[in-house]
């Protein structure tokens, strides 16, 4: 694929997609939509693709020295509504079928050791991958709103670690010490209440509790689940890159992302990575231009049925001409 035909557009809808200029940090794209608003940056390493009428093509920018990343995705807004984390959702996702390699098997468990909130289906009419936004993220911080609208909202061109405002405790208190026994191990609910649109899970004092008649084994392990997710807890309020993978570990559990509310009253920042044209883990290389059959990369935020579409991110490139595409060594 020629690099000089990369094209990334951004938007809330289909019908709303506005070509970005990758690494204009001063100009982050701002979108607006039934759902969502607030502002995107897409920044792409040794960037030589189309660019908006009249701007300045930014080959590359600070944030990739000391990161070995080719492209990575940031954003920062208000949800209209209240949603849960097991909401939310990144999806790529193509309206045809791919033409999957044999190694991509190991990549989708390569990706789910590091996300475990990851699932996907490549074999399909309609192939996906996704995974739940509180654990694909590599950032995620929020704070108050300070105004009606995101759009206002000064841009934050760094974003550091700080999900506290996700987990269940009493914003800015410190989470309790671990509970020694099964009937005091109780995860206390958020301190502010959802909106009547979101049905809260449960309170984790029922499922910390054991049913009467549960055996002492039974007990004591849901002692030990209650410790761990104590801290857990504790490790992913402290901030910065060791809070990540303690987070991701805690939304892995689905009742623990029910319980998560993203609240219209805060401003949301993300930053995570996309790998557009190539995948690479240790000893296994995967062209994805190939493996995409001339369809765009197309990412979206939205709920788990795709009912609902916060913001979509697409990713297109031209084929060069005669490019060699009978190279099917590698595919099944």
């Amino acid at each position: 694929m020629a690099a000089t035909t990369l094209r990334v557009r951004v938007g809330a809808t289909p019908d709303s997609l506005v070509v970005c200029n990758p690494n204009d940090e001063a100009h982050p794209v701002p979108i607006s939509g039934e759902h969502f608003e607030g502002h995107f940056l897409i920044r792409i390493n040794n960037f030589q693709g189309v660019v908006p009428e009249g701007a300045t093509r930014i080959p590359t920018c600070t944030y990739f020295e000391g990161h070995r990343r080719l492209m990575s995705i940031q954003f920062q807004g208000r949800f209209r509504q209240p949603w849960t984390a097991n909401d939310l959702v990144w999806s790529n996702d193509w309206d045809r079928p791919l033409k999957v390699p044999k190694m991509m098997g190991l990549f989708t468990k390569f990706w789910s050791m590091s996300d475990p909130g990851a699932y996907s289906d490549l074999k399909i009419a309609t192939p996906f991958m996704r995974s739940y936004a509180v654990t694909a993220m590599c950032t995620i911080t929020s704070w108050p709103a300070a105004s009606d609208t995101a759009l206002t909202e000064p841009f934050h061109v760094s974003l550091f670690e700080d999900a506290s405002a996700l987990l269940p405790k009493e914003e800015g208190a410190a989470p309790p010490p671990p509970p020694s026994s099964a009937a005091t191990g109780v995860i206390p609910p958020r301190g502010s209440s959802a909106a009547s649109s979101v049905t809260p899970s449960p309170a984790p004092s029922k499922r910390a509790v054991p049913p009467r008649g549960a055996s002492l084994a039974a007990a004591a392990a849901d002692a030990e689940d209650v410790v761990r997710n104590w801290k857990l807890i504790e490790r992913a309020s402290r901030g910065g890159e060791d809070a990540v993978a303690a987070r991701r570990k805690y939304f892995a559990n689905e009742a623990n992302r029910r319980e998560a509310i993203f609240h219209p009253s805060k401003v949301y920042g993300m930053a995570g990575t996309l790998a557009y044209a190539v995948i690479k883990i240790p000893a296994v290389t995967i062209n994805l231009s190939k493996m995409m059959r001339g369809q765009p990369f197309r990412t979206r935020l939205m709920t788990p049925d795709g009912r609902t579409v916060f913001c979509i991110i697409e990713v297109s490139q031209d084929a060069v001409a005669g490019d060699d595409d009978n190279d099917d060594d590698d595919f099944a």
